[in-house]
C-alpha cells in the first residue's frame, strides 16, 4: 500500500466509503424485503427465499467485499480470489434472489456499483454487469412463474416482460454511463495519488540532498576552521620544540632570533594554551575576535606571536575605520591574515614580514609581504589542502579577491593582497558561514 494511502485524509476518505457502504447494503436488503412485503404481497415461499438471498448477499459483503472495499479505494483492483465475492458472489446471489421476486431489481442498486468498484475498467466491468443485468431480469419473469408452476403448483405468475424489459435496459445503459464515468475518476484519483507521491518523493530527495549538502559544508567550514586556527598554533609548537632540541631550522628562522625573546618552554606554553582557547572557541561556536579588541589588535597579536614562534620581524600596520568592518569581515579577513603568515613560515625562507590592513570607505585591503623566495605573478593555488584554495573560497561568495605574486616595486618575495568590498556581498550570502566557529587568532 502506498504511503500516502496509510494515514490522513486518504485514509479518513477511505474509511467514510466503507461506512456509507456499510449503511447502504443492509438498508437495500431490508427495502427490498420491504417491496416485496407491503408492495405487492407474495407467496410466503417466495418471500422466504428472498429473505434469505438478502441474508446472504449482506453476509458476503461484511466478510469477504468490505475488507477488500478498503484496499481497492487504495490499491489497484483486487484480482484473484479477493475479488471473488463483488465480482461473481454478489451478482449470483442477485440473480437468485430475482428468481423469488421482481421486487430483487432493486439489489441491482448495490451489486453493480460494487461490480465496477472491483472491476477497475470498463471492459472488466461490462464482462460482469451484462450477464447480470439480463440474468435478473431474465430470472425476474421466469424465475416466480417457475416455482409457481413447478414447486408450488399455484397458478403460475411472473415479472411482467415489458415493464423488466424496459427497465433493465435502463438499468444497463444509466449504469454502464454512470459506472464509466465513476471509473475515468478513479483512474484519475489513481493518477493523481502517483503523482502527488512522485513529488513527495522528489521533496524527500531533496530534504535528503540538501541535508547532505549542508553536512558536507559543515565539515568543510569546521576543516578549515581547524586548518586556520587550531592547525596553526600546532605547527608553531613544532616549530618551537624543533629549535628547544637544537634540530634542523625551520623555514624562514633568521639567524639573529634574539635574547629578548622568552624561553622556548614558555613559549610552548602560550602558544598552547591559545590553541586550547581557540579548541573552545570552535567548540562554542564563537566567530569573534578574543578580547574584544577588534581586528586591528588581533593583527598585533598575530604578528608578535609569529614573531615569537619564528624569530622573524613582523611590522604590523591597520589604517582606516576598522570599526567599520563588523565582526564577519574582520573574522574573514583575520582567518586570510593566519593562512598567508602559515604560507610565509613554510614556504618563503624570509628575514622580514610586513603586515598592512588598510580600510577606506569602499573597501578593505589587507597586504601580506615577505622578502623571501617569492612566487611567480597569479601562481596557481592547485594541490590539496586549505591555502589559497580556502581563501578563494572565503572570499567569492563577499565579492572578495585574493591576488598572490611579486611585490610591484620589483623587490625580491612574495605579495599577497585581500580586497574585500564594504558594500552588499554578490548573492548577499552569510559572510559568517565558513568561520562561524573559531574566534580570531589570538597571539
Amino acid at each position: 500500500m502506498r504511503e500516502e494511502t496509510r494515514g490522513g485524509p486518504a485514509r479518513e476518505y477511505r474509511v467514510n466509503v466503507r461506512r456509507w457502504w456499510d449503511g447502504v447494503v443492509p438498508l437495500v436488503a431490508l427495502g427490498t424485503l420491504a417491496l416485496s412485503l407491503f408492495v405487492e404481497p407474495v407467496h410466503a415461499a417466495h418471500l422466504w427465499g428472498l429473505a434469505v438471498c438478502s441474508a446472504l448477499l449482506v453476509i458476503v459483503y461484511a466478510l469477504g467485499v468490505r475488507e477488500a472495499l478498503t484496499t481497492r479505494l487504495a490499491d489497484p483492483p483486487p484480482h484473484g480470489a479477493r475479488a471473488v465475492p463483488a465480482r461473481v458472489l454478489l451478482p449470483v446471489i442477485a440473480v437468485a434472489a430475482a428468481c423469488f421476486d421482481p421486487a430483487a431489481l432493486m439489489l441491482q442498486l448495490v451489486v453493480l456499483p460494487l461490480v465496477w468498484t472491483f472491476s477497475g475498467t470498463v471492459r472488466r466491468a461490462l464482462v460482469v454487469t451484462v450477464p447480470t443485468v439480463l440474468g435478473m431480469g431474465t430470472a425476474a419473469v421466469l424465475g416466480p412463474w417457475l416455482i409457481n408452476r413447478f414447486v408450488l403448483d399455484t397458478d403460475p405468475a411472473g415479472g411482467d416482460p415489458w415493464t423488466v424489459g424496459v427497465l433493465q435496459i435502463a438499468v444497463l445503459v444509466f449504469g454502464t454511463a454512470s459506472g464509466a464515468w465513476i471509473t475515468h475518476l478513479g483512474h484519475w484519483g489513481a493518477e493523481r495519488n502517483r503523482l502527488l507521491e512522485e513529488v513527495r518523493e522528489s521533496r524527500r530527495a531533496e530534504a535528503t540532498a540538501h541535508r547532505e549538502a549542508g553536512a558536507a559544508a559543515e565539515r568543510e567550514r569546521l576543516a578549515r576552521e581547524v586548518h586556520d586556527t587550531i592547525a596553526q598554533h600546532l605547527t608553531g609548537i613544532v616549530v618551537l620544540a624543533q629549535r628547544a632540541r637544537g634540530g634542523e631550522a625551520v623555514a624562514g628562522e633568521t639567524a639573529g632570533a634574539g635574547d629578548e625573546d622568552p624561553g622556548i618552554p614558555e613559549l610552548i606554553e602560550t602558544t598552547a594554551r591559545e590553541a586550547l582557547e581557540e579548541a573552545r572557541a570552535l567548540i562554542a561556536a564563537n566567530a569573534a575576535p578574543p578580547h574584544g579588541d577588534g581586528l586591528a589588535d588581533s593583527l598585533v597579536r598575530l604578528g608578535e606571536r609569529f614573531r615569537r614562534e619564528t624569530g622573524l620581524p613582523v611590522a604590523v600596520t591597520a589604517a582606516g575605520p576598522t570599526d567599520r568592518l563588523g565582526r564577519d569581515r574582520e573574522v574573514l579577513l583575520l582567518r586570510c591574515a593566519q593562512e598567508a603568515m602559515a604560507n610565509v613560515r613554510k614556504h618563503a625562507a624570509a628575514h622580514r614580514v610586513d603586515l598592512t590592513l588598510r580600510v577606506t570607505h569602499g573597501e578593505a585591503v589587507l597586504m601580506v609581504l615577505d622578502d623571501g623566495r617569492g612566487a611567480p605573478a597569479d601562481a596557481p593555488d592547485t594541490g590539496p589542502g586549505f591555502g589559497l584554495p580556502g581563501m578563494r573560497d572565503r572570499l567569492l561568495p563577499t565579492g572578495g579577491e585574493l591576488t598572490v605574486g611579486p611585490p610591484e616595486d620589483g623587490r625580491p618575495g612574495t605579495l599577497l593582497t585581500v580586497r574585500l568590498p564594504l558594500g552588499e556581498a554578490r548573492g548577499t550570502p552569510d559572510l559568517a558561514a565558513p568561520s562561524t566557529a573559531g574566534r580570531g587568532g589570538s597571539a
